[in-house]
């Protein structure tokens, strides 16, 4: 049922109480007066992705039939609908979760009898050929309702400081309250994406989708723990919302077609272990490691190690904790690490063959027989080398996760990213920013510690070019797959868009002067925005040097 307050946020001068116990995503939408379901049900949680072409027939068909009966009961409710439509619908990331759904778009500002009509509407499907939540119902304002996204925090050092004091106590507060089921939390500065007014500064609490707890208790007494004292007129917001902090490379359920047109792989190419599917991960980029005390030289491939991590899956639970090639521990087979992905290469071996079948234009055709003629030689093949290193599931001092492998082979050229589509989708705030990328352009150094405020690039398997700014404010991440072990770790905010999604892992982040900076290892999933989870090369370089007794450089 969606009820609750006008505006989502209780910020440190509102009132919050109640001590029932919800999920997660009903707690949400209660508070979401401009998106309404029938009664007992919620809308889709958002973010949620939706598309008009994607509706079944069967759902149009029965739109057709009934649709004056729907303008009908919107009438009744003193709705005016702008528009009604049928969407097919789906949380993000969930689409296997798809829906038809009749939407009721409105401009109008009073919901009050939005839940009749919704319910009316209902009722109205149960009478046709629909079996029972085979098609859902929702009303919206698309223009109020709950549509936030997030922004790097403001770099403002009251702010920030403000923050830190604040940390602990909302620390304290969900580790008490919500145990068993956060995820991570997050400072962001957050608004509609409708909203040309001025963001609000947000400590975001994400929490296991599905969740069930007193969230209107815990959000009352977070929403106490922001007021400072110290720093009166600091506003902090208070969200808790569905998400997780995902490792990418494991459980992708959509495969990326590889249209190769050379036996050459690149940087942000798609890579996995051999028998393994559907898990895919990226390759970063090429490194050279020169032994300390005898100079011995290894080329190879630097991606996480939660890519590689099912190779030899016997030994998993020890090379979590011991890693791989430490300690005269031998390494993974040879030709166990392919390019790409068997899942990738699979699909689009099936993709070409259908081409081929189909016909058609000759230069499509001709390019599927290469694509097909390179991905049947790579399976073919030794794989892509073989894992000499590899981290485990260990820390740096400054409690980031340290996920890295080396899988030696030949080197390549790095080449870095292709930058925005046009110079204007760099934000104001980074003055003077120019990415200038052309065929000579080479990742040839490591560029120093990122801060507040940078911009970066990154190409993965799965989301390809994408761009994004360092937030001011580390993230607290409990690792579902690490032991649940709370780290704090380097929080990118995506700009215009994701800046990662499943499989995207091992992505290399590059800076606007062509300098490594950082690797890809997680992201949030199931918040607006995809935000990513970056180890920076600082980091990387002393983890791995300390360990392996070599130094790592560029080629």
């Amino acid at each position: 049922m969606a009820t609750g307050t006008k505006r989502r946020f209780y910020s440190s001068s509102s009132e919050a109480g109640g001590s029932a116990d919800y999920t997660i995503e009903k707690f949400v939408a209660g508070k979401d007066r401009f998106r309404v379901a029938p009664l007992n049900e919620i809308p889709t949680p958002w973010p949620f992705e939706q598309a008009q072409a994607k509706a079944s027939e069967k759902a149009n068909a029965i739109l057709q039939n009934i649709k004056d009966d729907v303008h009908k009961i919107c009438s009744g409710a003193g709705i005016n609908a702008t528009y009604i439509t049928m969407q097919k619908i789906w949380r993000k990331n969930v689409p296997q979760g798809a829906k038809d759904c009749l939407l009721v778009e409105t401009l109008d500002d009073d919901p009050a009898r939005w839940l009749v009509a919704a319910t009316s509407i209902k009722t109205l499907l149960a009478k046709t050929s629909f079996e029972e939540d085979e098609c859902i119902v929702e009303i919206r304002n698309h223009r109020k309702m709950y549509s936030d996204i997030s922004f790097p925090i403001s770099n403002d050092a009251q702010l920030l400081a403000c923050i830190r004091e604040v940390q602990p106590k909302i620390r304290s507060i969900i580790d008490t309250r919500a145990t068993d089921i956060w995820t991570s939390i997050a400072y962001h500065d957050r608004k509609s994406k409708f909203d040309k007014s001025a963001a609000k500064h947000c400590v975001i609490i994400y929490v296991r989708p599905g969740s069930s707890a007193m969230f209107e208790m815990i959000e009352q007494l977070c929403v106490a723990a922001v007021k400072s004292a110290q720093f009166p007129t600091v506003a902090l917001s208070v969200e808790i919302l569905p998400g997780m902090v995902i490792t990418s490379a494991e459980g992708d359920p959509r495969y990326t077609r590889c249209m190769f047109t050379s036996d050459t792989p690149k940087n942000g190419d798609s890579i996995g272990v051999k028998g393994v599917k559907p898990d895919s991960g990226t390759l970063g980029g090429w490194v050279i490691l020169t032994h300390k005390t005898d100079g011995q030289v290894i080329n190879g491939i630097m991606t996480p190690y939660h890519v590689i991590a099912k190779v030899g899956s016997g030994d998993r639970a020890k090379n979590d904790l011991e890693g791989i090639g430490f300690k005269g521990k031998k390494y993974c087979p040879k030709g166990a690490i392919v390019w790409p992905s068997e899942y990738d290469s699979d699909g689009t071996i099936e993709y070409c063959q259908e081409s081929v079948r189909r016909g058609g234009d000759a230069n499509s055709v001709a390019k599927s027989k290469k694509v097909l003629e390179i991905l049947t030689s790579l399976k073919k093949s030794d794989g892509l080398g073989q894992v000499r290193f590899a981290s485990g599931n260990t820390r740096s001092d400054k409690n980031q996760v340290m996920d890295w492998a080396i899988i030696q082979c030949k080197k390549f050229q790095n080449r870095p990213p292709i930058g925005p589509i046009n110079q204007s989708q760099i934000p104001e705030r980074i003055p003077e920013l120019l990415y200038e990328r052309n065929e000579h352009s080479c990742v040839k150094s490591f560029g120093p510690e990122l801060v507040a405020g940078d911009w970066v690039l990154k190409r993965g398997r799965t989301t390809e070019n994408t761009h994004g700014e360092v937030n001011a404010v580390s993230r607290e991440v409990k690792w579902e797959q690490k032991g649940k072990a709370v780290s704090y770790e380097l929080d990118i905010v995506g700009i215009g868009g994701d800046f990662g999604d499943r499989g995207d892992s091992g992505s290399w982040v590059i800076d606007s002067k062509f300098e490594l900076v950082g690797m890809l290892i997680a992201m949030d999933s199931g918040a607006s925005g995809n935000h990513g989870i970056v180890t920076p090369i600082g980091s990387l370089l002393k983890d791995i040097e300390a360990r392996t007794g070599y130094r790592l450089s560029l080629p």
